[in-house]
């Protein structure tokens, strides 16, 4: 295994259970909005992959899954930052809000890979969530310094009905030391799923997959 490997630093690594849990719809959805959730639990599962969002030179890891909580709830759990270390405390040690201005919050992340051998750490900025078209929020976080080169996060918030949210994460995490793309693709890959399964544990108060269904 190499050392690329243990970039999982954002959240939790446990495994989640396959069995689905299907959510009425009670309220009318965009139509993006139903696409993705339609699609999301066709597949059941969460999905991810790499891709590099507009306006960015390097590949994101991505993943997304639709949640059985309303997006308030969603928000309330992306944005409780010094939480982040009970979803994966073998390798994330801290995560402490250093400031709160105008809305942005900076958050002192630190944590451990090669079995505790070498630590790292940054100072993110989050921003406030945005409106991004209608029941849509964005959430970004700016790398602002480190032992690292480069670390970006993105939330995509996009609510299906008054129940029901779709989550996505975008996640950028450049090492100060040589790396294989290869391998950090699927570090990146693999940190943006444990992210997006993280919050929707800790959202809908269990672990199963839900199935989202048409009226």
């Amino acid at each position: 295994m190499t050392m690329y490997r243990s970039f999982r630093v954002f959240v939790s690594a446990a495994a989640f259970a396959l069995a689905a849990t299907t959510v009425p719809s009670n309220a009318s959805a965009s139509p993006e909005a139903e696409a993705d959730a339609v699609r999301l639990s066709a597949a059941g599962r969460t999905l991810k992959w790499n891709w590099t969002p507009p306006g960015q030179s390097k590949p994101f890891g991505h993943a997304e899954a639709v949640i059985g909580a309303p997006l308030a709830t969603v928000r309330q759990v992306v944005l409780d930052f010094e939480r982040y270390p009970s979803f994966a405390s073998s390798r994330f040690k801290v995560a402490r809000v250093l400031k709160r201005d105008a809305g942005n919050t900076e958050v002192y992340m630190q944590f451990s890979v090669l079995h505790g051998l070498l630590k790292l750490w940054h100072v993110t900025r989050f921003a406030p969530p945005r409106a991004a078209g209608a029941g849509t929020e964005i959430i970004e976080g700016t790398f602002v310094r480190g032992n690292i080169k480069d670390a970006r996060t993105s939330w995509t918030l996009r609510e299906v009905d008054a129940n029901t949210t779709v989550l996505k994460a975008d996640i950028l995490l450049t090492p100060d030391i040589p790396a294989p793309q290869s391998a950090l693709d699927e570090e990146l890959r693999d940190a943006a799923q444990q992210a997006v399964d993280g919050v929707r544990e800790k959202s809908q108060g269990h672990n199963r997959q839900i199935t989202w269904a048409r009226p």
